[in-house]
């Protein structure tokens, strides 16, 4: 199987960097990613809507998502 690098980007509006995680090698078809609604220093976001971008090699999907709290 061959192996991708997968990216995960979370984007708040005005496009601040909440969130990022890069992974190298991956063989599964199948994950599960869990953000702790955290910014990258550790603090809590607000609630409200947010963007994320999923990419790979060949691959790219941004969508967006509702956090309520």
């Amino acid at each position: 199987m061959k192996k991708l690098r997968l990216i995960l980007i979370i984007v708040f509006l005005f496009s601040l960097l909440f969130a990022n995680a890069s992974f190298n090698k991956v063989r599964h078809l199948n994950y599960s990613i869990i953000w702790n609604d955290s910014d990258n220093n550790n603090k809590p976001v607000t609630s409200g809507l947010y963007f994320y971008r999923l990419k790979t090699n060949n691959f790219e999907k941004t969508n967006k998502m509702i956090l309520i709290k």
